[in-house]
């Protein structure tokens, strides 16, 4: 999505999608060209996203993926607070409710 997508279209559009196919994993990748990545994988995870890219923190932003040390702090005290864990939990955190990573 080059950095496009922003924090109420990714609720909008996530939102829309889960209504509307409520056991298909929605996998949501963005890059943080504009600068808004955090903001929108934290509204798509809000917004019932199962997975959301992100990157070590070293290698993130730009033409890359959001920040995943921006996005766990971010979460921390919310409904997809990780615990402070990153790698192991990772997977964990998008699936929380859904159940074992799908196999595609």
């Amino acid at each position: 999505m080059a950095g496009l997508l922003k924090p109420n279209s990714a609720t909008l559009l996530i939102g829309a999608l889960r209504d509307r196919f409520p056991e298909m994993p929605l996998h949501v990748h963005t890059h943080d060209t504009a600068g808004a990545g955090v903001a929108s994988m934290l509204a798509a995870a809000e917004a019932g996203a199962d997975v959301v890219d992100v990157a070590a923190d070293s290698m993130s932003g730009m033409t890359s993926q959001p920040s995943m040390g921006a996005i766990v702090a971010c979460a921390k005290g919310t409904n997809l607070d990780t615990g402070g864990h990153r790698a192991g939990a990772f997977w964990e955190w998008h699936l929380r409710g859904r159940g074992d990573v799908p196999s595609m």
